[in-house]
C-alpha cells in the first residue's frame, strides 16, 4: 500500500547531498537522494555492496561519523527538519522533541555490535521499554520483554530472559535486536538488514511480524537490503541505489516485474533460483545476466555470471527424504539421530577428483549446560546441541548443511574446525584421527581447517589493515616471501572484486559486505585442506554473491580444497553444493544430492524450510 497520494508523507528526503572527508580529498558518498516514506509504509532500499544504503538509514537516525558532511538537501520528519547532520540527530529543529529511539527506532545490520554482552537479552529489551516509558513498572517492562522475545521468535523466552549474547546463536541474537527495535514503539524503524542472519523459516516469521505491525499500528519501515526475496514479501515500493545515486523508485511490483533501468535488470538476473522440480527449467535462471562492469568495485574486474550447476546424473524416485544410490564410489553416511522417521541414509554422488572422502565425522554430540542460578532438578538440565551427528566430506567438494537457526549447523562447523570440544564423537582427515574432546591447538586441527565466520566484525582484528590481515594469511598458508605478499593480496582482492585501494582499509571503514569479502580472501589465501564456510555470502547483495559463488566453486576445483558451507539460503546450497545435510534440533533429519533433496524429498521439515522461500524466486 502506499500513502503518499492519500496523506502527507511522514518522512521526506530531499536531493541529499553527502560527502566524507578522508585523507586523499574529500568522497562522495550521496548524491541527490530524494524519496518518501508514508505512514504505514515500508520502503526497501536495494543496491550493491558500497551503494549507500546504509549511509542513507544512518543519516535519517543522525548517527553519521564525525568525517561525514552535508553538502546540499534535508530531511523532514512530518515537515520539520532533522538537524542529523551537526551532531544533533536527536532533535528536531524548532522543537526539543526527543526522536531517535522514541519516533526512530532502527535495527541494525551488525547484531553483536548491538548488544551489550555484559548484559542479558531480557534486560536490554527490559531497558528500552523503560527508557521510553518511565510509568511503566519493572515488573510490568519484564513481562512486555518477554512477549517481545517470543513475538519474534525466541525460544523459551522466559527461560532465555537472563542469557547473554554469547549464548544465543546469530540468527537468535538478530531477532533480540529486533526485539529492542519494537520496544521503543516508534513512529519509524530504519532495519539495516534484518533478516540477513535468519534461516527462512524464521525470516518469513519475522517478515509477517514486521507486514502486521504496519498494518496494525500504522509504523512505518525503512528496509535496507540486499535480498530480492525479502522485498517481494514485504516492501510497498523500492528504492535502487548504486554508487551513491538513486537509479530507479516505483512500486514493488513494477521494480520486479517491469524494471526500467539496466542496473535493476542485472540484479534481478543475479537472483539464484531455488529448483524444486526435477526437471526445472527456470525461466529466468540465476545466471541469465550480468552486473554492468562499471558496477564493481575492483577496477579491471571482470563481473562473473552464475552458472547454474545442472546435474547430469538420472535420478530415481527416493522415499520420504532419502537420495537414491547415485553412480560414483564416493559415499556420504549421515546418522540422524533417535527419531523414528530418521536412520542412517547414505549418499553418493560423482565429487570430488578422486570421489575420496577426506574427512567422517561420526557420532558427535554436545550438550550446553544451563547458565544462572536454579532450583530442584532443572539445575542439571543440560540441553543438546548436536546429538549423535556423523557426517562425511568427498574431497575436493563442497558439502551444504542447511537448518534453522540454532539447529546446530555452527557448532558442528566449529567442533570441525577445532575452536570447540566435544564429549563424544570422533573426526577423521584422511588417516589421521583427532580428539574432538580437545580444542584444535591440542590436537592438531588447526591450521588443517580454516573457517569463515558468520560475523566478520568480529573475525576481523580492528587494530590490522585489510591488506595486513591478507598478508599475515599468506605468511601462514603459501608460505611466501615478503616480496610476494603484495601481489597475492592484490590479486586475490581483484578476483572479490574489491578496489585496491581498500588494503589500506581498517574494518570499520569497510562495509558489512566488503568486511565479509576481505574474510573469505583471508581463508582462501591460507590455503587449509578444509574450509568451514559459516554463512559467508548472507551479508552480500545477489551480484556479488553471484561471482563469490563462481570464485569458491573454481578456487575448491583449482586448489583440490574441500568445503563445508552452512548457509539458510536453499537456492545458493543448491547452487554450490554436490550434496546437502539438513539439521534439525541438533540431529540431522535428512540428507542427499542438493539437486534431489531439493526436488524431491518428501521430508516434512524440507518441506517446510522449501516452502518458506518466496515463491517469486522458486521454480
Amino acid at each position: 500500500m502506499t500513502f503518499e497520494s492519500r496523506t502527507a508523507p511522514l518522512l521526506q528526503v530531499k536531493n541529499l547531498n553527502l560527502r566524507y572527508s578522508s585523507a586523499p580529498g574529500p568522497v562522495t558518498i550521496l548524491q541527490d537522494v530524494s524519496f518518501e516514506l508514508g505512514r504505514g509504509e515500508i520502503v526497501g532500499i536495494i543496491g550493491e555492496s558500497g551503494a549507500g544504503k546504509s549511509t542513507l538509514g544512518n543519516a535519517i537516525l543522525g548517527l553519521l561519523a564525525p568525517g561525514f558532511q552535508r553538502v546540499s538537501g534535508s530531511i523532514e520528519l512530518d515537515g520539520k527538519p532533522i538537524n542529523a547532520m551537526q551532531g544533533k540527530g536527536d532533535t528536531m529543529a524548532g522543537d526539543g522533541d526527543a526522536i531517535r529511539g522514541r519516533r526512530i527506532s532502527a535495527i541494525f545490520q551488525d547484531h553483536t555490535a548491538s548488544l551489550d554482552p555484559l548484559m542479558s537479552v531480557g534486560a536490554q529489551v527490559q531497558e528500552t521499554i523503560l527508557a521510553i516509558n518511565a510509568s511503566v513498572s519493572r515488573r510490568q517492562a519484564r513481562t512486555r520483554a518477554i512477549e517481545l522475545m517470543a513475538r519474534v521468535g525466541i525460544p523459551e523466552p522466559e527461560r532465555r530472559y537472563g542469557n547473554y549474547p554469547h549464548q544465543f546463536s546469530g540468527g537468535q541474537r538478530q531477532r533480540a535486536v529486533i526485539a529492542v527495535a519494537l520496544a521503543g514503539s516508534a513512529d519509524i524503524i530504519i532495519a539495516d538488514e534484518p533478516t540477513s542472519a535468519l534461516d527462512a523459516t524464521v525470516q518469513k516469521q519475522i517478515l509477517k511480524l514486521l507486514r502486521t505491525l504496519v498494518d496494525d499500528t500504522g509504523i512505518s519501515i525503512v528496509l535496507v537490503t540486499h535480498d530480492m526475496g525479502v522485498v517481494s514479501e514485504i516492501t510497498d515500493r523500492v528504492l535502487v541505489m548504486r554508487k551513491g545515486r538513486v537509479v530507479e523508485q516505483d512500486r514493488t511490483a513494477v521494480i520486479l516485474d517491469a524494471p526500467a533501468n539496466d542496473y535493476t535488470r542485472s540484479l534481478l538476473a543475479a537472483v539464484p533460483r531455488l529448483r524444486i522440480s526435477a526437471a526445472a527449467g527456470c525461466a529466468q535462471s540465476s545466471g541469465s545476466g550480468t552486473v554492468p562492469a562499471e558496477a564493481g568495485e575492483g577496477k579491471g574486474h571482470d563481473n562473473l555470471a552464475i552458472s547454474t550447476k545442472a546435474g547430469k546424473e538420472t535420478i530415481p524416485a527416493g522415499t520420504h527424504g532419502r537420495a537414491p544410490h547415485l553412480p560414483g564410489p564416493g559415499s556420504v553416511a549421515a546418522a540422524a539421530g533417535n527419531g523414528p522417521e530418521n536412520g542412517n541414509r547414505s549418499i553418493s554422488t560423482n565429487v570430488g577428483a578422486d570421489n575420496t572422502m577426506l574427512l567422517v565425522a561420526k557420532g558427535v554430540s554436545k550438550t550446553f549446560a544451563r547458565q544462572g542460578f536454579a532450583w530442584g532438578l532443572s539445575r542439571n538440565k543440560a540441553s543438546f546441541a548436536l546429538r549423535n551427528v556423523s557426517i562425511e566430506l568427498p574431497r575436493g567438494a563442497i558439502t551444504g548443511i542447511v537448518g534453522e537457526s540454532g539447529s546446530g549447523k555452527t557448532t558442528i562447523g566449529r567442533i570441525i574446525a577445532g575452536l570447540d570440544m566435544a564429549p563424544a564423537g570422533t573426526v577423521t582427515i584422511g588417516k589421521d584421527a583427532f580428539d574432538v574432546s580437545k580444542r584444535g591447538g591440542r590436537n592438531g586441527l588447526l591450521g588443517r581447517v580454516q573457517m569463515i565466520f558468520q560475523d566478520p566484525s568480529v573475525s576481523l582484528n580492528p587494530r590490522m589493515s585489510a591488506g595486513e590481515t591478507l598478508r599475515e594469511a599468506i605468511r601462514f598458508g603459501a608460505k611466501a616471501g615478503p616480496e610476494d605478499e603484495p601481489a597475492a593480496a592484490a590479486t586475490m582482492m581483484d578476483r572479490l572484486g574489491l578496489a585496491r585501494s581498500l588494503l589500506s582499509r581498517y574494518p570499520h571503514q569497510l562495509s558489512g559486505g566488503q568486511k565479509q569479502r576481505i574474510c573469505i580472501a583471508r581463508a582462501l589465501l591460507a590455503r587449509p585442506q578444509i574450509i568451514i564456510a559459516d554463512e559467508p555470502t548472507s551479508a552480500l547483495d545477489v551480484s556479488v554473491q553471484a561471482e563469490i559463488i563462481e570464485l569458491l566453486k573454481d578456487t575448491i576445483t583449482a586448489q583440490h580444497m574441500t568445503m563445508v558451507f552452512i548457509s539458510h539460503d536453499l537456492a545458493v546450497v543448491q547452487q554450490l553444493c554436490s550434496c546437502v545435510y539438513i539439521f534439525k534440533d541438533g540431529q540431522v533429519v535428512d540428507s542427499g544430492s542438493s539437486d534431489f533433496v531439493f526436488s524431491q524429498s518428501t521430508h516434512p521439515y524440507t518441506r517446510t524450510l522449501i516452502d518458506a522461500r518466496p515463491a517469486r524466486f522458486t521454480c
